[in-house]
């Protein structure tokens, strides 16, 4: 069994054979900044999006895991940047912070974690991955291997999902949808790739 993670996907496009035999091993450092700004976030949507709480939260996590505070109040405004980008969304959390597996095949398997799962306000699904600058984005195949596994997971057309990014360099969300064809070539595709990592 093959598995690859999904912010490994382009990489392994690439290359495959720099990922034969699944990811590379982490590089086993500690806790980022932007990895405890996640967490905050994760809490705030736990704690019915109560901004007061989560930068408790963040600060706690952050004098546990970082020795100066330079970067601390930085946070905190993204934080609470994020807690008025949502709002303004209107769409309810149904998850954040979730673990998922995509089966690609019988021998390969997509890991990672998905920022968050919302309702949105007309009906549907919209999924976000949380990324610290804005990159270009929708040409990568994990974008509609994401759309259609939570199609399929909420038992919805793919049509009823949308998929993007929350960047917090610019506080902003950025959303796409790609067709049922895209959505079935993307597959496709990852097919040939686990079958390019098995060899």
């Amino acid at each position: 069994m093959i598995k690859l993670r999904l912010s490994d996907i382009e990489a392994a496009r690439q290359d495959p054979s720099t990922f034969r035999g699944g990811s590379p091993q982490g590089s086993g450092r500690g806790l980022s900044m932007m990895r405890t700004l996640q967490y905050a976030i994760y809490e705030y949507h736990k704690r019915g999006n109560e901004p007061n709480r989560a930068v408790k939260h963040l600060e706690a996590m952050f004098h546990k895991n970082f020795k100066t505070e330079i970067r601390l109040p930085q946070l905190v405004d993204l934080l609470n940047q994020y807690h008025v980008r949502f709002q303004a969304l209107a769409h309810t959390v149904v998850d954040a912070g979730m673990r998922v597996m995509i089966p690609v095949d019988i021998e390969f398997r997509v890991t990672g974690e998905i920022g968050r799962l919302d309702l949105a306000p007309g009906g549907g699904y919209a999924v976000w991955l949380f990324a610290s600058t804005t990159h270009p984005w929708r040409s990568e195949l994990r974008m509609p291997l994401i759309q259609g596994h939570f199609a399929e997971q909420m038992m919805v057309q793919p049509d009823r999902v949308t998929v993007g990014f929350y960047f917090f360099d610019q506080g902003q969300h950025d959303s796409a949808q790609y067709s049922s064809a895209e959505v079935a070539a993307a597959y496709s595709e990852a097919r040939a790739l686990g079958a390019a990592l098995a060899l």
